[in-house]
């Protein structure tokens, strides 16, 4: 009895490829005595995982003596049916302006013919998501948890950011400061929550990257509680001080040129303006306040653009961005 599977390409006006199936594929032969002729490719471009459909003729069906490469990386054939090959890039090219021409070689060996395709390939590098550490457990729960990359879980993560070194530093509420390596090797905490601070909701660096402030939202009444905590590159940023005294304080962020720490509290929606004393006075006796936001009770973060010019307001439960210039002169 034989077997006949049927296989179709299709080449999509919008440059895709996809596969759709197998058309008697044996009767196609290749002739070692004819050259073979590629007359087209599509896509013109694409990353890892792009499917690449090459027209031609003289291709036969025989995958294993069908070679097909760029810049010497083996592409995987798919299937052929004598006029179209189908292959997939597997693994990343070199990422050049001129791109890559296909080779295409057909033939057992000492009797191989080979052309490649007039048309270059541009490799680019496509976006992809990937779970770079933490998982749930049976029970779909995950607690923070240390240890190599593989093994480690988090709990409720507020913050992520990365130092000079492209180290993440993470905030859990109710946890603390995790760590994970530039090499993604494994995930450390640096200090738990304790003594009120069990809130932690932001983190920035000093421009010169040896202090790091973490805004904590203490909800008690009073502004005696703490609302930004100080950490220090000497010794590992494993312990925290208090810098200033709070209420409700929920984002922060320092100027990337000349080093001012602005911080928000969500009572009456206030921004304030620290005035760098090192004592830890309430908020109201040390900074300046500058300006209140339209929503009072909702929780919001200060993100500044690099340049300085102009920070955004992200007011997280009432699901807006606001932006707000930077006075130079005035330094506010």
């Amino acid at each position: 009895m034989l077997c006949f599977v049927t296989l179709f390409f299709v080449g999509c006006g919008d440059g895709k490829v996809t596969l759709e199936g197998i058309t008697n594929p044996h009767n196609a032969v290749h002739d070692p005595s004819q050259p073979i002729v590629v007359t087209k490719f599509s896509p013109k471009e694409g990353g890892v995982g792009t499917p690449i459909l090459i027209e031609g003729s003289n291709f036969g069906s025989d995958l294993s003596i069908i070679h097909v490469s760029i810049e010497g990386q083996t592409l995987p054939t798919v299937g052929c049916d004598g006029t179209r090959l189908y292959e997939t890039l597997t693994e990343p090219l070199n990422d050049t302006d001129e791109g890559h021409p296909i080779l295409i070689r057909i033939g057992v060996e000492g009797k191989e013919k080979e052309e490649f395709t007039t048309e270059k390939f541009k490799y680019v590098i496509t976006p992809f998501v990937s779970t770079i550490a933490g998982y749930k457990d049976e029970r779909n729960e995950s607690f923070s948890r240390d240890g190599v990359i593989n093994e480690a879980q988090f709990g409720n993560i507020n913050w992520i950011e990365f130092d000079q070194d492209k180290n993440l530093y993470i905030l859990e509420e109710g946890g603390g400061m995790r760590f994970i390596d530039k090499d993604l090797t494994y995930v450390d905490t640096k200090f738990t929550v304790s003594n009120g601070i069990d809130r932690v909701r932001t983190l920035s660096f000093t421009n010169d990257w040896s202090k790091m402030y973490i805004t904590n939202d203490d909800d008690n009444d009073q502004w005696q509680g703490a609302g930004t905590i100080e950490l220090s590159a000497a010794d590992g940023f494993k312990e925290w001080k208090r810098i200033i005294n709070s209420r409700f304080c929920n984002g922060g962020a320092i100027h990337p040129v000349d080093g001012s720490y602005f911080f928000g509290s969500y009572e009456q929606g206030q921004i304030f303006k620290w005035s760098g004393f090192s004592d830890p006075m309430s908020a109201k006796e040390n900074s300046e306040e500058l300006f209140k936001i339209q929503d009072k009770d909702w929780e919001f973060n200060i993100r500044f653009h690099p340049s300085g010019d102009y920070a955004y307001l992200v007011v997280i439960n009432r699901h807006y961005i606001l932006k707000s210039y930077y006075n130079w002169e005035e330094k506010n």
